[in-house]
Parts: C-alpha cells; structure tokens; sequence
C-alpha cells in the first residue's frame, strides 16, 4: 500500500487500527502525531511556494487542504476499507481521515521526514 518496504511493520498495524478494535493499542497518539506533520509539511510547501501572499493567506489555505472533510476524501482514496481494523457498525467516513493521519505518523516515526 505504502509503495516500500517498511521498517516497522508493528507501527503501520497500529496505524490501522481504530479504536473500536483495540481500546488500548490502537491509532489514535499516531493520529495526533501525523496531524502535526501534516500541519508542518503543508505550512512549509504553502509557505515556499507563495512568497507574495500573507499569514492570513496561508492560514486559510492550509486549514482548507488538512480539514477533516478533504483527509476523510483522500483517506478513502487510498486507504482500501478492509485494510482498517474496526468494530464500527456503519464504518464513518472520518475513519478514513483518522486512519490516514496515523499512517502519516507511522511514517515519520518509521522513517523520519
């Protein structure tokens, strides 16, 4: 799913899983991580490649591309539903943004930047 071969294949497992699967070990400390790094990284790109624009600009910009509703889109597009470990009954569509914050997390703590 990732494209490589990941070094820590445990941490990408917790990554998938939600909450309602496992109260304890679960992806919710990745989802707050990977919410940060995606935070960062977009600042940073938005930052880069707008040098005329202003914080309000940029401020705008960002909340837009990292709102939950566009991460639950994104999320769906790449995150296949079975691959997530849940006991929810219907499956929410923030699953999906939820679950990919965790990935981003898992990532970087996999990987680094």
């Amino acid at each position: 799913m990732l494209g490589y071969q990941p070094n820590n294949k445990t941490i990408y497992k917790k990554a998938l899983t939600h909450k309602s699967a496992d109260k304890y070990t679960n992806n919710e400390r990745l989802e707050f991580l990977g919410d940060a790094i995606l935070s960062l990284v977009v600042s940073e790109l938005l930052f880069l490649e707008n040098t005329d624009q202003e914080e309000g600009f940029l401020s705008k910009k960002r909340a837009t591309i990292v709102a939950r509703k566009h991460l639950n889109i994104v999320g769906k597009k790449i995150i296949p539903s079975n691959k997530i470990k849940h006991k929810l009954n219907p499956v929410t569509e923030n699953i999906f943004g939820n679950t990919l914050e965790a990935i981003i997390g898992a990532i970087y703590i996999d990987r680094g930047f």
